[in-house]
């Protein structure tokens, strides 16, 4: 087990190499959490647990801190949260970043087709009954065979 948390924390090393400054925020952002839980945790859990958590974006890190901040504790549950549920709730604000922004980019595209359109009509072919169109289209290769 203790070979596996190794790797994953070289992994996450290995992949950002965040700069001292973003760990400090990051560790300051996780003391938040245990004054707001009224949690001790130690500098060196709080280092460690930056470490990990380095890799993810600043907002997504953000929003997870600040839900661990105001929320109530659940009958039984520890008081600094670990690092699993924390990893849970950057997954969790990343999901829901990244779908506000593509819900955002969606909007984008349909205004410029909407004005691609007014400015294009005739690039657009409208088909109101398709079954119709089928049919004819049916009508004139049967003709063209008969006149074969």
């Amino acid at each position: 087990m203790a070979a596996i948390v190794d790797q994953k924390a070289k992994g996450a090393v290995l992949s950002r190499q965040p700069n001292r400054q973003f760990k400090t925020w990051l560790i300051g952002k996780l003391a938040e959490i245990a004054m707001a839980q009224q949690a001790v945790v130690d500098a060196e859990t709080l280092q460690y647990f930056a470490e990990m958590l380095s890799t993810s974006e600043p907002q997504d890190l953000l929003a997870a801190t600040s839900y661990f901040c105001h929320r109530e504790r659940a009958q039984g549950e520890t008081a600094f949260p670990s690092l699993p549920a924390l990893e849970n709730a950057v997954k969790d604000a990343k999901n829901k970043r990244l779908a506000v922004e593509r819900e955002q980019q969606e909007r984008e595209d349909a205004v410029i087709k909407a004005k691609h359109f007014a400015e294009h009509p005739e690039q657009y072919v409208v088909i109101k009954d398709f079954k119709a169109l089928l049919r004819e289209l049916m009508d004139e290769v049967a003709k063209r065979k008969a006149s074969r």
